[in-house]
């Protein structure tokens, strides 16, 4: 496997770049879908860790098929999913990818913003 999808419905925080940096500089290829600004938008750094960045808009309601479609595109054998919102990776869950996702949620929402009862925690549970 050489190349990973990271997605990130979010600015790509520290922890994306770091991963993504250690990885490429390993020999992998890293593409980047990600909303909001770039890492060097951000950071002023970063982009640099990704051979490939999509930027989705805000309403973006082909979410899901942008990223089946670069994961047929570039062969993609893993993907990342990191941080929240939680909502966009159970979908990506839900779509049984036939790759292996690794779920990096490391903010959880729903002991720290309030919603319709459950909502968040059902997201975070997802593929565990």
């Amino acid at each position: 496997m050489k190349n990973i999808l990271f997605v990130q419905d979010s600015t790509p925080c520290i922890r994306t770049i770091k991963i993504a940096d250690a990885l490429q500089k390993n020999g992998m290829k890293i593409y980047l879908i990600h909303r909001n600004q770039t890492p060097k938008e951000m950071y002023g750094f970063g982009n640099s860790s990704f051979t490939s960045m999509i930027r989705l808009s805000k309403y973006n309601f082909n979410k899901l098929k942008i990223i089946k479609n670069l994961i047929s595109e570039k062969n993609i054998g893993l993907l990342h999913y990191h941080n929240e919102p939680d909502s966009l990776c159970a979908a990506i869950i839900s779509a049984q990818i036939k790759i292996p996702i690794i779920y990096d949620q490391h903010d959880f929402l729903s002991f720290k913003k309030r919603g319709p009862p459950g909502s968040f925690k059902y997201f975070e549970k997802m593929g565990c």
